[in-house]
C-alpha cells in the first residue's frame, strides 16, 4: 500500500477517533447519538475543528509570547538566563498543552474497535500497525507541527542556527515524551472512568482525574494572564540560586535544553558545570524520547484493534437495597454521571475558573483601592452569569437514562430541587473564593469581602428561576434535559437570566452606598432585595411547572 493511501485511510480513522473522543467527553452526545446521528456527527465535527483551532492558537500564542520575553524583554535577568528560561518554559507548557487538550480525544482512540473495519481488509499486520500509528499521529499533527517549527524558526531568526537546532531537538523530545505520557494517561483514564465496582476509592480516582483534567484545561486557556509572571519568577530564581542552583536546574527536563541552547550561544558566560550538566541531561532525555516513541508504537499495536478493557473481575457479595428520597437519589445519580465525562466534571471547577479569570484584574488594579473594591461587584456578577449556565449544565445529566427517569413517579419540582441543590455547590464555592481573593488586597472597607458571602442565597434564586423557565420553555413545564453545546439559545437565555437576577441586589447595594455612604446599610439593602426576589420567584415557579 502506498504511503498516500495509508495517509488518507489514517485520516478517516483519526476522524472516527475524534468522534469517539467527543462522545466520551460530552454525555449529551453520548445519549443522543442514536436519536439523530447525523446531527451529532455534524456537531462533533464542528467542535473538533474549533478545538483544533483553539489548540493551534494557544500553541502559536505560547511560542510567540515566550520568544518575545526570551529575546526582547530586558527586564528579565541577563541574556543567557532569558534564553534558557524562555525555551524551557515553552517546552514545559507545550508538554502540558499536548496532554490536557488532547486527553479526551486520545481516550477515544483507545476505545474498542477503532480500526476494526480496516482489520477486515486484505492488509498485513505490519500495514495495520503502521496505519494505527499514522492515525495516532494525525490526531496531533497540527499542534505538533507548530511546536516543532514556530519557536525554532524565531530562534533561528533572532539568534542563530546553533540555539535553533537545540530548540528543535528539545521540541521533538518534548512532543515524543508528551505523547508517550498521554498514551499511558489515556489508557488509565479510560479504565478508571468506566469501571463500576462500588468502590469508593475508585469513585475518588474518577473524580480526581476528571477535575484534574478540567483544571488543566482552565490553566491552559488562561496562560496569557500568568505566563509573564512565571517567566520572571523562574528567571529571578535561577539568578538567585547561583552556579550550583543553575547546574541542578539544568539536570531537569526540559531546562537542560534551555541551558544547552544558552551555552551554545553565549559560551563561557554560562558556568562550565552548568554546561556539562545540560549536555548530559539533554542526551539522556533525547534517548528517553526515542524510547518513548518506540514504546508508544508498541502500545498502539497491542491496543488499537482490541481496545482497552474497562472491565474487572468482581467478587460475589451481598447487595443491600436501601430506599431513599427522590432528592438524594437524583443527586447521587447525577454525581456518578458527572465523574464519568470530562465535559460534565467541568461544572465543578467553575470556582477555580472564576479565580483564574478575575485574579489578574484584581492584581492589575494594585494602585487603586477604589477600583479593586469595584471588582467585588464585577466578580460577583461573573459568578451570577456562570450560575445561570451551571443549572443548565446540571440538567444535561438527564440525557443519560432519561427514558427510565421519565417513567418514575417523580414530580418536576422534585427533579428541579435536585438540580438546584447540585448547582448551588459551584455557586457557593465561587462566592467563597471571590471573598477570599478580595481579603488578600487592601480595599476601601474591610466589609467589602462580605458582599459575595451575602450574595450566596441568591444562587438558589438564580438556579430555581433559570431551571423553572427552562422546564417551561423547552419541556412545557415538565423536567427536560438541555445541552449546553447543542442548545446555545437556551444556554444564552440562562446566562442572561442568571446575570439579571443576581444583578438586582448588587444594584441595591450600589444605590444605597451612593445615597448613604454606609457599607452596613448597603449590605442590608442587598440582603433585603435578595429576600424579596426569592419570595417573588417562589410564588411564580409553580405556575411554570407541570406534573
Amino acid at each position: 500500500m502506498k504511503f498516500s493511501e495509508r495517509w488518507r485511510l489514517a485520516g478517516i480513522i483519526s476522524a472516527e477517533v475524534r468522534f469517539k473522543g467527543y462522545l466520551e467527553m460530552n454525555p449529551t452526545n453520548l445519549a443522543r447519538v442514536k436519536e439523530n446521528p447525523q446531527k451529532i456527527a455534524r456537531s462533533i465535527k464542528s467542535n473538533s475543528r474549533f478545538s483544533t483551532f483553539i489548540t493551534t492558537a494557544l500553541v502559536f500564542s505560547l511560542a510567540v509570547l515566550t520568544a518575545v520575553m526570551a529575546f526582547v524583554d530586558d527586564t528579565i535577568g541577563v541574556p543567557q538566563t532569558r534564553l534558557a528560561v524562555g525555551l524551557s518554559i515553552f517546552l514545559v507548557l507545550s508538554f502540558v498543552l499536548l496532554i490536557f487538550l488532547n486527553l479526551s480525544v486520545t481516550t477515544g482512540f483507545f476505545s474498542a474497535d477503532v480500526i476494526s473495519f480496516p482489520a477486515t481488509l486484505p492488509l498485513s499486520k505490519r500495514n495495520l500497525d503502521e496505519l494505527s500509528l499514522l492515525a495516532f499521529i494525525r490526531v496531533f499533527i497540527a499542534p505538533t507541527i507548530l511546536i516543532l517549527t514556530i519557536f525554532p524558526i524565531i530562534t533561528l531568526i533572532a539568534i542563530g542556527p546553533g540555539p535553533a537546532l537545540v530548540a528543535l531537538a528539545g521540541c521533538a523530545a518534548t512532543v515524543s515524551l508528551a505523547i508517550g505520557a498521554l498514551t499511558k494517561m489515556a489508557i488509565w483514564f479510560r479504565k478508571k472512568s468506566h469501571q463500576v465496582d462500588g468502590s469508593r476509592m475508585n469513585a475518588v480516582v474518577r473524580i480526581s482525574a476528571s477535575l484534574g483534567l478540567a483544571l488543566g484545561m482552565v490553566v491552559a486557556f488562561s496562560m496569557g494572564s500568568w505566563l509573564p509572571s512565571l517567566i520572571h519568577f523562574i528567571a529571578d530564581l535561577t539568578i538567585g540560586m547561583g552556579t550550583q542552583g543553575s547546574s541542578l536546574l539544568a539536570l531537569l527536563f526540559p531546562f537542560s535544553f534551555g541551558f544547552l541552547a544558552s551555552a551554545i550561544q553565549f559560551g563561557l558566560l554560562v558556568p562550565s558545570t552548568t554546561i556539562l550538566a545540560a549536555l548530559g541531561a539533554s542526551a539522556l532525555y533525547a534517548f528517553l524520547a526515542i524510547l518513548s516513541y518506540r514504546r508508544t508504537g508498541n502500545a498502539l499495536q497491542h491496543i488499537t484493534v482490541g481496545g482497552v478493557s474497562s472491565r474487572r473481575t468482581l467478587e460475589l457479595r451481598d447487595i443491600n437495597v436501601n430506599t431513599s428520597t427522590a432528592l438524594r437519589s437524583i443527586i447521587s445519580k447525577d454525581l456518578k454521571l458527572a465523574t464519568r465525562n470530562i465535559g460534565s466534571s467541568f461544572v465543578f471547577i467553575i470556582p477555580l475558573f472564576l479565580v483564574v479569570f478575575i485574579y489578574p484584574m484584581m492584581a492589575g488594579w494594585s494602585q487603586s483601592e477604589a477600583l479593586r473594591s469595584l471588582t467585588a461587584l464585577i466578580s460577583v456578577e461573573y459568578g451570577n452569569f456562570f450560575g445561570g449556565i451551571t443549572i443548565i449544565s446540571v440538567m444535561m445529566f438527564d440525557t443519560q437514562g432519561a427514558s427510565i427517569q421519565a417513567g418514575l413517579p417523580i414530580k418536576s419540582r422534585e427533579v428541579l430541587n435536585a438540580k438546584v441543590t447540585m448547582a448551588m455547590f459551584p455557586y457557593v464555592g465561587s462566592m467563597i473564593m471571590v471573598s477570599f481573593l478580595l481579603s488578600m488586597f487592601p480595599l476601601t472597607s474591610p466589609l467589602i469581602p462580605l458582599i459575595p458571602l451575602i450574595q450566596i442565597p441568591c444562587g438558589y434564586t438564580i438556579s430555581i428561576a433559570v431551571g423553572a423557565f427552562t422546564y417551561w420553555k423547552r419541556g412545557g413545564g415538565r423536567a427536560v434535559s438541555i445541552s449546553v453545546v447543542a442548545d446555545t439559545g437556551m444556554t444564552f437565555l440562562a446566562a442572561v437570566i442568571g446575570a439579571l437576577v443576581g444583578f438586582v441586589p448588587l444594584v441595591g447595594y450600589g444605590v444605597a452606598m451612593i445615597l448613604t455612604g454606609n457599607h452596613i446599610v448597603s449590605l442590608a439593602t442587598q440582603s433585603a432585595i435578595m429576600v424579596m426576589e426569592l419570595i417573588l420567584v417562589q410564588s411564580q415557579v409553580p405556575k411554570l411547572l407541570k406534573d
